[in-house]
């Protein structure tokens, strides 16, 4: 039965991953986020309440939901720190794109 418990949390991410990916478009990264730090907090809150396997596994599929959510938003706005002029360096390049066009 621990096994299930911990197996259920990948169906809250991926359902999450699923449904509310493209959220964060529509409604901005903030706002969404900020749900889905309310979404965890709730799992927490549920995991603490817990009483039997019945809530760990609510709690487990909140808890992905949570998660699931946050890395929609996450993933989408690293995306748009991307360099325009080399968006195949991603959000890690953009410190190294503006160094290289500075003058020695």
């Amino acid at each position: 039965m621990l096994a299930v418990i911990f197996a259920v949390y990948v169906a809250g991410l991926l359902g999450a991953l699923l449904t509310v990916g493209s959220l964060s478009d529509h409604l901005g990264r903030r706002p969404v986020l900020v749900a889905a730090l309310l979404v965890a907090a709730a799992s927490t809150a549920i995991f603490w309440a817990a009483d039997g396997v019945g809530w760990l596994l609510i709690a487990r599929v909140v808890q992905g939901l949570g998660t699931g959510t946050a890395t929609g938003a996450l993933a989408a706005g690293l995306v748009e720190f991307a360099p325009e002029e080399r968006p195949q360096l991603g959000p890690t390049g953009r410190h190294h794109a503006r160094h290289e066009r500075a003058p020695c």
